[in-house]
């Protein structure tokens, strides 16, 4: 290999090792795999989301109250998810429940529930037509948000809760 050809590969390998490490925060939570935070919460068997209809819609959710996203709108009743991060920061006991719309059209739906010291995050998936289907509970040790997502951290995971900033 020629000395220009071999000058340039190095200097490309430099530039992007140089690129993976700009921006990184040290504190930030890693990205949610399934990992810790399966291993961590608890599978439950039967909860309040059961009792909602298994077609359960976006137009249900938002008449529910539901904060909701997914599809090609907007986040539907997003101030009352401001009012419960208001509520946690003070400290006072709160509840919200998030519904989001996978593409196909199945409701994921995820409760964030405060009583003023902890923070538990329940998850029902058993509408959503791809994945690991079950409602799951965790314990939440905050809620952050990035430059665009909210998202609850998770036995020091990131768990996206789908709702922009």
């Amino acid at each position: 290999m020629n000395k220009r050809i071999k000058l340039v590969l190095v200097s490309l390998m430099i530039i992007l090792a140089a690129f993976s490490f700009l921006g990184c925060k040290k504190d930030e939570p890693k990205v949610y795999t399934d990992s810790k935070a399966i291993e961590s919460s608890k599978l439950l068997k039967d909860y309040e989301t059961s009792k909602l209809p298994k077609d359960y819609t976006r137009e249900m959710a938002e008449k529910k109250g539901d904060v909701v996203f997914g599809g090609f709108s907007d986040t539907i009743n997003k101030d009352k998810f401001i009012n419960f991060l208001n509520n946690l920061k003070s400290k006072k006991k709160d509840k919200v429940r998030i519904t989001g719309i996978t593409t196909e059209g199945g409701a994921i739906i995820t409760d964030l529930i405060s009583d003023g010291k902890t923070i538990t995050l329940v998850q029902d998936t058993t509408r959503d037509g791809f994945g690991i289907k079950g409602i799951r509970q965790y314990t939440a040790s905050e809620i952050d948000c990035d430059e665009t997502l909210y998202y609850a951290v998770v036995s020091g995971e990131r768990f996206d809760l789908g709702i922009r900033k």
